[in-house]
Parts: C-alpha cells; structure tokens; sequence
C-alpha cells in the first residue's frame, strides 16, 4: 500500500475544490433598447415610464421599462445630468436585470429653447453616461458589473446601447 498516502492526498484535494465556492463569470456585457413614452408603444406602459424592448447579447430578447429618479438641469454646462433605473426582464424564463444610470443629457443646437406644439413629443437630445448592475433575478441573480451607455431620442423614441461588465455567480 504504498500508493495509499497519495490517494488519500488526491481525495482530500477533490473535497476541498467541490467544497469550493465557484468564482463568478465575468463576461461583456452588451444590450440594445428601443423604447417609447407611450405614444408608439406596442406594451402596455406606466405613466412616466419609457417602455419598449431590449437585446441582451448571450441572453436574448427582454421587454424593459425605465424610470427616471433625478433631474437636474445645466450640469454640466449646456446639458441635463440624469439618474435613472432600467429594469429588463427576459422573454425566455422571466429573469430580471436592475441597472441604475448616471447620465448627462444635451440637445443639439437650440432645440432644448424651442417651443414645442401640441403634437411635439419630445425634443432631440443625446446622453452618455454610466451604468451599474444594481440587482437581478433568475440567471441574473447576484449579478455584478457596470459600464458605459450612450443614447439618442427624439419625439417619442429612445434607443440606449449598453457596453461594459458583468459577474454571474
């Protein structure tokens, strides 16, 4: 029995890796959304909400709704910086995705002074910013990451491209 040191060496290694937490996969992370205020929207939307539909590379198709949590005009300079939370929920099985976002939002020119009509919806503007995972359910649950965003909207319509991180455990 002189193999039986060895052997009892390699078990205890096998117990410990299996006892192991996994380390979470760290992966890019890419989603593209389109969304509507309501005018447009084909999904039944809260007021005060943009609702409307997300891709999520690796994960597929997901309905989405986001609701801006602070405002505040001129900062920086010439533009709006916004806070908000996107929360995506995926067709496939139900898994939910919580981002918080930091954004600065400008309009081009002078659109921001022009007086809108009756049908106006929206001036145009563009934001850049940032996002962090802030929760998740299902495949996404104890999810980690952040990242960058970029957006363009006129009138009735957004469309949001999220580029960075993220950790599933």
């Amino acid at each position: 029995m002189r193999h039986a040191p060895g052997i009892v060496i390699s078990a205890a290694l096998a117990a410990l890796t299996l006892a192991l937490p996994a380390a979470a996969q760290t992966a890019t992370f890419e989603a593209n959304v389109q969304g509507s205020f309501g005018i447009r929207n084909s999904i039944t939307c809260p007021p005060n909400l943009d609702c409307g539909r997300a891709r999520i590379d690796g994960f597929g198709a997901a309905t989405r709704a986001l609701a801006i949590t602070g405002f505040t005009p001129g900062v920086p300079a010439g533009c709006d910086s916004v806070t908000a939370l996107e929360h995506m929920v995926l067709d496939s099985d139900g898994s939910t995705l919580d981002l918080a976002l930091d954004a600065a939002l400008c309009n081009p020119g002078s659109s921001r002074d022009s007086s809108d009509s009756p049908r106006s919806q929206g001036d145009p503007f563009k934001a850049k910013g940032t996002f962090a995972v802030v929760g998740g359910t299902g495949v996404f649950a104890g999810a980690t990451g952040s990242g960058t965003l970029t957006s363009v909207g006129a009138g009735d319509a957004i469309v949001i491209h999220y580029s960075g991180t993220l950790a599933i455990p």
